[in-house]
């Protein structure tokens, strides 16, 4: 997939294990706005999404510094990675994925946002081997209780389109299944019709 590197960030530990995404919004209002604040406040998102480009600031190795500070944390995150702290921190355990605000309801991602994550999604789990889904998608709220709440809805609309893909898949792999059942069908219709003839 297309991946623009061009705001390449500084601001992360060596080493991660991917086995969760957690998304954000950002502030600064474009990409270069939200790098210059990421930047001044010392932080960092592995990738930012705006208006359906991939921006990388560290690929999905790199520990950002997206989630670590910790508060009031649901009960979900708790038990998805433990304590928080050190080693069991989300910047460790996760890729940080955050979304410039969209244009005009900033409560819905547009589309192009949205299909943009969903292969940004795919792209890392083929490189990773995890299957990313409601399990370990997590939205910064809940590991933080003062973030954007609006962001549970994104992670609403993109689980929505990664279930919806794998709904097509599905579908797909069932007519090609019953493609296949007919072929055999047939094939055992002329091999009895054959024996038939020589049992004649």
């Amino acid at each position: 997939m297309n991946i623009n590197k061009q705001y390449a960030s500084q601001n992360y530990w060596e080493g991660n294990n991917p086995k969760s995404i957690m998304l954000h919004t950002t502030g600064g209002g474009s990409v270069v706005g939200a790098v210059d604040t990421l930047i001044a406040r010392g932080l960092s998102y592995n990738y930012i999404i705006a208006r359906g480009v991939v921006y990388e600031l560290a690929d999905h190795t790199k520990s950002c510094w997206h989630a670590g500070v910790i508060r009031k944390p649901n009960l979900r995150s708790q038990a998805f990675y433990g304590t928080l702290k050190g080693a069991e921190n989300p910047n460790r355990n996760s890729i940080g994925i955050s979304f410039i605000y969209p244009e005009g309801d900033i409560t819905q991602l547009d589309d192009e946002s949205i299909d943009a994550c969903v292969l940004l999604i795919k792209y890392i789990g083929a490189k990773t081997g995890i299957r990313y889904n409601a399990d370990n998608i997590f939205y910064h709220q809940e590991v933080t209780v003062d973030k954007p709440i609006m962001v549970k809805g994104y992670r609403t609309q993109i689980l929505d389109a990664l279930i919806g893909d794998k709904d097509e898949k599905d579908a797909m792999q069932k007519t090609i299944t019953q493609l296949l059942l007919k072929v055999a069908q047939l094939k055992l219709q002329l091999l009895l019709q054959k024996l038939n003839l020589l049992k004649a």
